[in-house]
């Protein structure tokens, strides 16, 4: 008879129970168990006086065991052989999800940041995390908040990871937390209460993190401004993956559709592995108005040193909490929207976006006014609210699986650059956010009587005019600069138009063209009136003539695709330059490696136009030193080129 649970966790040390019936002492059974590998370990137990044995072994496998024993009998009983099955499950982990800071009171920070700590307590349940016994989820307002049970203050958190979590983590039962907050400074702001404010450092959380058994895989996630500044000496350690929103230095912009948190956790939901989900976020941020300053960071190999390439190589394969397939199907956006320019004193525009998929419960629009400034070291709640104003957008038509929504904004009464922030939003998660530009220009005085041809409205017909048309080629829609026949796009007959009204002095003088800074758009515009020009063998005059000015105005083509280049000289003494070209723009990074996958140098190129990069006076250039000004040793190194969603390396030899 067995007397042993028939299920048990993988990890645990476990006792396999029983007897013979009736009681026989002293008999010397043998014991094999089956591990689901199909492996066997063969033991010979002896039964005591009740005619009991026992054996304890380590589940290492999660899966189906079998124990058989067998006794081969005696003068009074025959022999007898019997297996008992044990189910080994594998479980998730546990997971801590800690919303600190004033709560409701705080009316502007408290709707955004309780919508972010519920998506990121779903996306933990759409990954088979059990609500009641796998989750503790504190809040600065439980009872607002979906799926909080408990009140965030310092004791609760100190008893949620030295107690609730250290009974059932271990090696094989990861631990993660999450934590949420709007700090301002250096610590995780855990509670507000009145004028006294609770804060957790990365030393106490260290102290409580030790308490935990040995061994135990962490995942700390914290979202908040600074947050960098837990990736340190102190609580960088073995078996501790730290992620943070932002760097040491940078502030986190939390909003209801946006945020950190939002583009990690929807990866994760995706199963997408740990390092592709950060990354990717990485990357999306840098490319966003709103996040662009915020540089998360990520610590694997517990050095206290970030965002190295051996932290996202230490990442493997891992997901949270495993490779199990998503079931979810988060909505998409069907295209992007292009940009508008509308003059000073045209306040209202409406813009349509498309959602795919079924039961959309939101589409949202953040619009991001002209004075933002991401890079601010201090900006409040109030004047987030101010220059980023969230509206909800309501449904106009369904067509199929799709369904479109109208923005109506009719506050667009500052001249700049106003961003907008698509997000859409159903029962399985978020939509990847799109965004566009509206760009409100200076008014202009129109003359009384306006020369054909004369786009930019100085009274001039010039090559200036040419370049506003080109560069708008193949547009179509109302009012689009360079439109000169205004037939509701820009073509070859408007450039035809503007060219055949030259001024002949002008026409001679192409060094002009040579002068001119055009943008990657405008050149993409210029390249299509180009191709078109070139495909038609029977061009008139007036077209012959149109090409030959666009190809002074653009000599050379963007490339076609973003790509590092091999550094010159290499091997190289004590200097080198190492060459890309950019289909795109993109902020660029240019980061040196040694052999051992150790940062040793970073170049901060900053935006840069596509366009290509090759010589000695635009490659990024490298003089052989480190981050401290210490000239590097002779030997192998590595040059890793990030350009947007593009990521290449090489390799490069010093020799000395």
């Amino acid at each position: 008879k067995f007397l042993s649970a028939e299920s048990a966790e993988l990890g645990q040390d476990y006792l396999l129970v029983g007897a013979l019936q009736p009681e026989v002492g002293g008999a010397e059974v043998e014991l094999q168990i089956l591990k689901p590998d199909f492996q066997q370990i063969e033991e010979l137990l002896v039964t005591d006086a009740a005619g009991g044995f026992k054996h304890k072994f380590k589940l290492e496998l999660d899966g189906r065991w079998s124990a058989t024993v067998s006794w081969a009998g005696d003068d009074n009983y025959q022999a007898v052989t019997e297996t008992f099955q044990l189910n080994v499950v594998k479980r998730f982990g546990k997971v801590i999800i800690a919303l600190g800071g004033a709560g409701a009171s705080e009316q502007l920070a408290w709707s955004k940041l309780r919508s972010t700590a519920e998506s990121v307590y779903q996306a933990f349940i759409s990954r088979n995390f059990n609500s009641e016994k796998d989750i503790y989820f504190l809040s600065s307002e439980p009872a607002l908040t979906e799926g909080a049970t408990v009140q965030t203050n310092l004791k609760m958190l100190e008893f949620a990871i030295t107690n609730w979590a250290a009974k059932e983590v271990n090696q094989n039962v990861p631990l993660y937390i999450y934590l949420l907050s709007h700090n301002l400074g250096d610590q995780f702001l855990v509670e507000r209460r009145g004028i006294q404010d609770d804060y957790l450092s990365s030393a106490q959380l260290d102290l409580w993190l030790d308490k935990l058994p040995s061994e135990t895989p962490v995942t700390l996630i914290i979202e908040a401004c600074y947050s960098g500044n837990f990736i340190n000496q102190r609580l960088s350690a073995p078996n501790r993956t730290i992620i943070t929103s932002a760097s040491a230095d940078k502030r986190a912009m939390i909003m209801r559709s946006s945020s950190f948190s939002r583009f990690f956790f929807d990866r994760i939901r995706a199963n997408e592995t740990v390092e592709q989900a950060f990354s990717q976020t990485k990357d999306k941020m840098e490319r966003m108005r709103a996040h662009e300053s915020q540089l998360p960071q990520i610590d694997v190999n517990g050095n206290g040193i970030a965002n190295e390439l051996l932290d996202l190589r230490a990442l493997g394969e891992r997901r949270i909490p495993a490779d199990i397939s998503s079931l979810s199907l988060p909505p998409a956006f069907g295209q992007q929207i292009a940009a508008v320019t509308l003059e000073a004193g045209i306040k209202s525009h409406s813009l349509e976006v498309e959602v795919v998929g079924g039961q959309i419960e939101e589409v949202t629009a953040e619009i991001i006014q002209p004075g933002f400034d991401p890079h601010q070291a201090e900006l409040n709640w109030q004047e987030i609210e101010q220059q980023i104003k969230q509206i909800g957008l309501k449904m106009v038509r369904a067509e199929g699986n799709s369904s479109y929504y109208q923005l109506e904004y009719q506050e667009f009464d500052q001249v700049g650059d106003y961003t907008i922030v698509f997000q859409a939003k159903n029962v399985d998660g978020y939509a990847e956010p799109i965004q566009t530009t509206v760009i409100v220009t200076e008014a202009t005085t129109e003359p009384a009587t306006k020369l054909t041809g004369d786009v930019n409205g100085d009274g001039t017909v010039n090559i200036f005019d040419l370049v506003i048309a080109a560069g708008s080629f193949g547009k179509t829609g109302v009012g689009i600069m360079g439109d000169v026949n205004g037939d509701g796009g820009v073509n070859i007959f408007d450039l035809v138009i503007v060219a055949g009204n030259f001024g002949q002095s002008l026409l001679a003088a192409p060094a002009t063209a040579a002068k001119m800074e055009l943008s990657t758009d405008q050149k993409c515009h210029i390249a299509s009136a180009i191709d078109q020009l070139e495909s038609n063998p029977n061009r008139s005059s007036a077209e012959e003539m149109v090409l030959g000015v666009l190809k002074a105005i653009l000599p050379e083509r963007l490339p076609t695709s973003t790509q590092l280049l091999a550094n010159y000289p290499n091997p190289f003494n004590p200097e080198t330059w190492i060459p890309f070209q950019l289909s795109q723009d993109a902020a660029v990074t240019v980061t040196i490696y040694d052999v051992q996958g150790q940062r040793i140098r970073q170049l901060q190129l900053g935006q840069v136009t596509a366009g290509r990069y090759v010589t000695a006076g635009q490659a990024a250039y490298w003089d052989g030193k480190s981050e401290t000004g210490q000239v590097v040793a002779s030997g192998t190194y590595f040059y890793q080129l990030r350009a947007g969603d593009y990521t290449e390396t090489r390799k490069m030899v010093i020799v000395k």
